[in-house]
C-alpha cells in the first residue's frame, strides 16, 4: 500500500517553488496492507495523541475507554495484545500487559505514521502493528526550530518544542511535550436520566525525545535514541457508577543504541540494542486499593543484509529479548530469534517473491516455527497486486502468566494461520490523481487466550478465532485553477470485520459463532475537501456499526456517526505560523466507547504551530 494523501513540504524557498503535490510514488519494496500517515494531518495533529488521529484517519478500531482512561486499538478484529507497537524497530509494548495505551502517545514527538495491517515480515505478532517513526538524520548543516500550542473545548491544553541542529558529521533532534486538562464537559447519563458534568477526570503528560545520530565515517552511523514518557491522570466514573476516587500513573523510559555498517556495495550490517523500563501505579482511596508493577525488557538483533544482485536480497536476523516483572526477580521470560528472509524480483515478468522464516527458543514455551511468504505482481506501474501466506505466535505475557493473584504458568501461546490478498491502484490523469486500496483477509488463531472467573480472574487457552473481512481505503484529487492552486479532495474508509469464536473448551459456550466484544462488523469514514495553495478545510463523516459487548451477543452498544471538520491555514505569507481548527461531532451524537463510558458531544481544539528552518 503506497497510501499518502496530500504530502506537503515548506521551507524558506518556498516562496519561490510551485506547490507540489504528491499522491503516490513509485517504490522498489513490496508493501502491503501498510498505510502512511501524510505529513499534513501529522501537522494538524501536533498537540494531539494518537488515539484521535487513528480514530479518524484509518480502518484501526479505537477501543476508547473513555476520556481520561485506556485508549487500545484492534486491526481486523485482533485482540489489543497481538498488535505491536514500534519504536526504531523495537516493540514497546508493555512486557506485563502486552499492550500500549494510545492514549499515552503524543503524536507531535514523531515524524511519521505507518500503520501495518497485516502480519509483517520479521514480526512475532498474530496480528498488524503501528510503527512510529523518527526522521532521519540530516548530515549537513541545517537547524529547524519548531513550537506548537493547542487547546481542547473541554479545558484542555498542551504544548510541544522540537529543536534539530546538524552538520556533516552528527544530527541531533530534541522533542518535549507537555499537556494538562480537566477533561471536563457535560453529558446525559442515562442511569440518572440527566446531564451531569463529568468530574475526578484530571490529566497530565510530558514526553522527551532525543535522537542523535553520528557519522564515523561514510560507512558506519551511529545513532542513540532516548523516550521519557510519564502519565497521571484520575479516572472519572463510568456512568453507572456514584463517584470514583481511581488513578494512574505510569512511566515509561525507552533507550534505544543503533549501529548502521556498509560492509562493501551489497552487504550491509544492522545492530541495536534496547532497555524499556515501564513503571506503573494504581490506586482507588475509596476502596483502600493500591498496586504497582515495574517492568524491564532488555532486547539485541543483529540484522545482516545481502545482495547478490540486483534482482535478489537476502535477510538474516538473531535476536534476544529478556522480559522480567521486577516486583517478582524470578520470574521472566527470555526469547532467542534466528530468522531468514529471501526475496527475488523475476524481472520483466514484473513478479517478486518473498520468504520468511523464524525459528524461536524461549525458556518457557516450545514455540512452533513461523513462516511467511509473499507474492506481488506489477504489471503495470499504476498497478499491483499480492498474496500471502504465514503462520504467526504471540507469548503470553507477564502479567497472563505470574500476575497475582490470577497468573496461570501453564498457558500455551497463541498460534495463528493468515491469509491476505490485495491490490494497489495508482490513477494519474491530468489534472486528477487517485489512490485505491483493496484487501480481503482471513485469519485463525488457536489458542486464544481469554481471562474468565468471579472474584479472581485466570487466563486460559480457551478459544479458536475465526477473522475474515475486507479493506478499502481511497484518496482522490482533481486540481484545478491556472496555476493549479485550487484542488477537491475526497477520501474514504470502510472496514467489514467478522470476527467470531469457532470452538471453545467451555461447555456450552454460547460464544461459538458469535462476534468477539468490542469488535464492530462495520466501520466507514468519507470525507469531502478543498484546498488552496496551503490553506485546506475538510468533512469528514464517521460511521461505526453495533459493539457487542457480551460474548453472547446478548448486550451490544448502538451504532453512532460523527461529522467532524478539519481546516488548516497559514497565518503569514512565508507559512511559519499556521493555524489548525478541529470541530467534532458537530451534529452532538451520542455514543459510548465502551459501556457506561459516555464520550464528548459536540467540541472543538484550536492549534498554532510554528516554524523556522535556518541553512
Amino acid at each position: 500500500m503506497y497510501l499518502t494523501d496530500n504530502l506537503n513540504a515548506q521551507d524558506s524557498l518556498s516562496k519561490k517553488l510551485k506547490q507540489v503535490t504528491i499522491l503516490a510514488k513509485k517504490s522498489s519494496e513490496t508493501l502491503a496492507s501498510k498505510q502512511k500517515i501524510d505529513s499534513l494531518l501529522l501537522t494538524q495533529y501536533q498537540t494531539n495523541n494518537l488515539q484521535q488521529l487513528l480514530q479518524l484517519h484509518s480502518n484501526v478500531f479505537v477501543k476508547n475507554y473513555g476520556i481520561s482512561t485506556l485508549s487500545t486499538i484492534s486491526i481486523r478484529g485482533s485482540s489489543a495484545a497481538q498488535t505491536s507497537v514500534n519504536w526504531h524497530g523495537v516493540n514497546i509494548n508493555q512486557a506485563s500487559t502486552g499492550i500500549t495505551d494510545f492514549n499515552s502517545i503524543p503524536t507531535g514527538l514523531f515524524d511519521g505514521i505507518h500503520i501495518n495491517y497485516g502480519n509483517q515480515s520479521q514480526s512475532s505478532q498474530i496480528s498488524g502493528s503501528i510503527d512510529l517513526v523518527g526522521q532521519s538524520a540530516k548530515f549537513r548543516k541545517y537547524s529547524q526550530f519548531q513550537a506548537s500550542i493547542g487547546f481542547e473545548s473541554l479545558f484542555n491544553t498542551a504544548a510541544l518544542l522540537k529543536y534539530e541542529k546538524a552538520n556533516t558529521k552528527f544530527s541531533n533532534q530534541t522533542k518535549l511535550f507537555t499537556s494538562y486538562g480537566l477533561n471536563s464537559y457535560e453529558f446525559y447519563n442515562p442511569e440518572t436520566q440527566q446531564l451531569e458534568w463529568l468530574e475526578h477526570a484530571k490529566q497530565y503528560q510530558f514526553g522527551c525525545i532525543n535522537d542523535f545520530a553520528f557519522k564515523l565515517n561514510a560507512r558506519n552511523v551511529i545513532s542513540m535514541h532516548t523516550w521519557l514518557q510519564t502519565q497521571a491522570r484520575q479516572i472519572p466514573a463510568a456512568s453507572f457508577e456514584l463517584s470514583s476516587a481511581k488513578s494512574e500513573n505510569m512511566i515509561a523510559l525507552r533507550n534505544v543504541i543503533q549501529s548502521e555498517t556498509k560492509l562493501s556495495k551489497k552487504l550491509k550490517l544492522h545492530f541495536q540494542t534496547a532497555q524499556i523500563i515501564d513503571d506503573y501505579s494504581y490506586e482507588d482511596s475509596l476502596y483502600n486499593i493500591s498496586a504497582r508493577t515495574k517492568s524491564i525488557q532488555l532486547s539485541t538483533e543483529l540484522n545482516l543484509t545481502l545482495k547478490p544482485g540486483r534482482k535478489q536480497s537476502i535477510n538474516l536476523f538473531v535476536k534476544a529479548n529478556h522480559s522480567q516483572l521486577l516486583n517478582i526477580v524470578d520470574k521472566n521470560l527470555q526469547q532467542s530469534t534466528l530468522g531468514i528472509q529471501h526475496t527475488y524480483n523475476l524481472g520483466e515478468q514484473h513478479l517478486s517473491l518473498s520468504t520468511n522464516f523464524q525459528y524461536q527458543v524461549t525458556n518457557v514455551f516450545d514455540v512452533p516455527l513461523q513462516a511467511k511468504t509473499l507474492l506481488a505482481w506489477q504489471p503495470r506501474q499504476s498497478i499491483q497486486f499480492y498474496s500471502s501466506a504465514s503462520k504467526a505466535v504471540r507469548l503470553p505475557t507477564l502479567n497472563e502468566l505470574y500476575f497475582t493473584p490470577g497468573g496461570n504458568a501453564n498457558l500455551l501461546p497463541e498460534k495463528s494461520i493468515n491469509y491476505e490478498a490485495g491490490l494497489h491502484h495508482q490513477t494519474n490523469f491530468g489534472r486528477f490523481a487517485s489512490n485505491l486500496d483493496a484487501n480481503i483477509f482471513h485469519r485463525s488463531v488457536n489458542d486464544w487466550i481469554v481471562w474468565f472467573g468471579n472474584a479472581i480472574l485466570t487466563p486460559r487457552n480457551i478459544q479458536e478465532v475465526r477473522s475474515k473481512g475486507l479493506d478499502l481505503i481511497w484518496h482522490g484529487k482533481y486540481a484545478f485553477g491556472v496555476n493549479r492552486n485550487y484542488a477537491l479532495t475526497g477520501g474514504a474508509f470502510y472496514a467489514y470485520t467478522i470476527s467470531t469464536t469457532a470452538s471453545s473448551a467451555i461447555p456450552n459456550d454460547y460464544s461459538i459463532g458469535k462476534q468477539i466484544p468490542y469488535v464492530p462488523r462495520y466501520q466507514a469514514k468519507g470525507k469531502l475537501g478543498f484546498s488552496y495553495k496551503n490553506s485546506n478545510i475538510e468533512l469528514w463523516q464517521t460511521y461505526t456499526g453495533y459493539r457487542f459487548v457480551t460474548t453472547d451477543e446478548s448486550q451490544y452498544l448502538l451504532p453512532y456517526y460523527t461529522t467532524n471538520i478539519l481546516g488548516s491555514t497559514p497565518l503569514d505569507k512565508e507559512a511559519h505560523f499556521v493555524l489548525n481548527v478541529k470541530l467534532n461531532n458537530i451534529f452532538n451524537s451520542y455514543y459510548e466507547g465502551v459501556i457506561g463510558r459516555i464520550m464528548p458531544r459536540r467540541n472543538f481544539s484550536l492549534g498554532l504551530n510554528y516554524r523556522l528552518n535556518s541553512q
